[in-house]
């Protein structure tokens, strides 16, 4: 097989194993995805799909398709849950988000119309339809951004690093290549990069404000893992990869004492 059929292949592999946890997560409700995001996503995706096939993108049109559809199910579902719970789903990103896929959307009418009259598409009108759906794609970002910013838990970090990878498969799927095919799989790989990125930063902010702001919580601790019977010496080795002096300085001192017992 050809480099574009294999590459189609991995990249809806990759796909399947980004977003099937992810529906089990959403089924659980163990995620909370803003639904303004996922529904600006699946109509562009729909958008994308469309301009990637017409240009001779190839099978991989198939995966980016499939990827909207996948949107607009899960914007649909985080919709329906929002407005039960919190009110009007749409209050929760700026105007400027909705001008601008409007704005993209119109473009793509008329790409779409310009095709049907003509019964060719046009380069140019596809180039400007997809920079546009790429900067409405990024418009989509702050009400995820958003809301992984209060709550990291929120998101799944699987899905964000492995549909990146799908995304930069996808890449290697094209077959005409040219900017209107491989805009789209670029532009995804990096906005889901960012999500990721944000994901682990957030996490790891908030655990070390938690070791910060309770020092001796975590002391009280390791200090009843150590009376149980843990290594001394792996429990020192914790606090040193906590970086927290306080623990460590505690640690020295027990075993400080623990020596001078056994020497008298």
């Amino acid at each position: 097989m050809s480099i574009a059929v294999n590459a189609t292949v991995l990249s809806l592999l990759l796909y399947v194993a980004a977003y099937v946890p992810y529906f089990w997560s959403l089924w659980r409700r163990t995620v909370e995805p803003a639904p303004v995001s996922w529904l600006m996503w699946g109509t562009m995706g729909m958008m994308s799909a469309t301009i990637v096939f017409f240009q001779g993108g190839g099978p991989v049109s198939v995966q980016t398709l499939a990827s909207a559809m996948t949107c607009l199910i899960i914007g649909a579902i985080a919709a329906h849950r929002w407005n039960a719970d919190r009110g009007h789903f749409w209050k929760q990103s700026p105007a400027w988000s909705y001008i601008t896929w409007i704005l993209s959307m119109t473009v793509y009418a008329f790409y779409c119309l310009y095709r049907i009259h003509n019964g060719t598409g046009s380069t140019g009108v596809a180039n400007t339809a997809v920079t546009i759906y790429l900067i409405a794609d990024l418009c989509g970002l702050p009400a995820t951004i958003r809301s992984v910013w209060f709550d990291p838990k929120k998101e799944s970090l699987w899905l964000w690093t492995v549909s990146a990878l799908s995304q930069a498969a996808g890449v290697y799927a094209v077959v005409s290549i040219e900017y209107a095919t491989l805009a789209p799989f670029i532009g995804g790989a990096m906005f889901n990069l960012i999500v990721a990125a944000t994901i682990v930063m957030r996490r790891r902010m908030v655990v070390q404000a938690r070791i910060d702001d309770q020092p001796d919580a975590v002391c009280a601790t390791r200090a009843l893992h150590c009376s149980q019977g843990d290594d001394q010496n792996h429990t020192l080795n914790d606090h040193r990869v906590l970086g927290n002096p306080i623990c460590l300085s505690d640690q020295r001192g027990r075993n400080s004492v623990q020596h001078g017992d056994e020497k008298q």
